[in-house]
């Protein structure tokens, strides 16, 4: 259900047709996801550990000589008694910059998120409610109070129906009718301009052989096919059709454990490969991450984790590619004590370094 709802939001920002399949962050974003190097789960369990209110992120960019320059950040999170962000501020170069203030309901729910600007005015107020763990409503509103957007989203219904709406400022824009099998899993999804206009249809009825069985010339059609192993591992391919019948092909390798070892997508009449992701695990953990993006079979640029023990990312690497030769890079290297909470991250590039340290209260 949850995957769905976040399919709406990004079609907005970014018209993309293939947008919907992706999982962007959906309503107000989660301070608490930026404030730390660390999953979610992990995070709050380290911050509960050791019973911290506070943490400051202080970061001090240098010269290509190595000396530091007055490019000097600290970011300050208060935390409330269920360790969520209640509080930011930022300071640059010594001066106070921005500030923001978070709400939550009794079930911890971000609800409501406030944005100040250097003398402490209101730039942006983002609300949202939820209906026991279902974000049903978002809004935001400029610095005059004004509504600027707002998004409705509905719950299953008896006939397997959801409708989800956006709003410019007070006019309906959008809406979407999405249907779904007995199982929850989708069925097929109907974009609606205000004059009723279909302005896209996702469909997800495929036949066994994973065939389109619907085109239309506003239509992406979205497929899957599973194949079992004989080692257990599985692979699937799912397959998207626009309207101007280009296709995107995904093909994931899963092991036995369920685990993710490496996906590749493909697009066009001539399935060029364009990105592929590589998991490497080391026991029953994450060991490594990698990261390519291709363009005419030449690689574009490509990232590289590396995990250690604790499952905490070590070191981050990114590359550039032109013509297939590397041509920037950029790598993070980062620390952490023996509790598990971050100390420290260097970032170094051809042109910058920066170096973030973490403090605790």
């Amino acid at each position: 259900m949850k995957s769905l709802v976040t399919t709406t939001l990004i079609l907005i920002l970014c018209s993309t047709v293939f947008a919907q399949v992706q999982n962007p962050q959906l309503g107000i974003y989660e301070v608490n996801n930026r404030m730390l190097p660390l999953t979610r789960k992990a995070q709050d369990s380290l911050l509960k550990a050791h019973d911290i209110d506070t943490v400051i992120k202080i970061t001090q960019w240098y010269s290509k000589k190595g000396e530091a320059n007055k490019s000097h950040g600290v970011g300050k999170f208060a935390l409330d008694d269920h360790y969520n962000v209640v509080r930011y501020t930022y300071s640059w170069k010594g001066k106070p910059y921005s500030s923001a203030e978070y709400t939550y309901d009794s079930l911890n729910h971000l609800v409501m998120k406030k944005k100040f600007d250097i003398r402490g005015d209101s730039t942006r107020t983002e609300i949202q409610q939820f209906e026991g763990n279902h974000l049903a409503f978002y809004q935001s509103r400029n610095k005059k109070g004004k509504i600027q957007s707002t998004m409705l989203w509905g719950e299953l219904d008896a006939n397997l129906l959801t409708y989800d709406f956006y709003y410019k400022k007070l006019k309906m824009k959008y809406m979407w009718k999405n249907e779904f099998y007995p199982d929850s899993s989708k069925k097929r999804v109907t974009l609606t301009k205000a004059n009723s206009k279909v302005k896209y249809v996702w469909d997800y009825q495929c036949k066994e052989e994973g065939q389109e069985v619907l085109k239309h010339k506003d239509t992406s059609t979205i497929c899957e096919v599973k194949k079992n192993n004989t080692d257990g591992s599985v692979i699937i391919t799912t397959q998207y059709v626009d309207g101007k019948g280009k296709v995107i092909r995904k093909v994931e390798r899963r092991d036995s454990l369920d685990r993710m070892t490496n996906t590749k997508l493909f697009r066009g009449k001539d399935d060029e490969l364009y990105r592929e992701t590589i998991h490497k695990y080391k026991g029953d953990r994450m060991a490594e991450a990698n990261y390519f993006y291709y363009k005419k079979g030449l690689p574009k640029y490509s990232s590289h984790n590396i995990y250690d023990d604790n499952g905490h990312v070590t070191s981050y690497k990114r590359i550039t590619y032109k013509k297939g030769v590397e041509k920037w890079s950029s790598s993070i290297e980062r620390s952490y004590s023996s509790n598990g909470l971050p100390t420290g991250e260097t970032y170094i590039s051809k042109k910058s370094k920066r170096i973030t340290t973490y403090q605790y209260k």
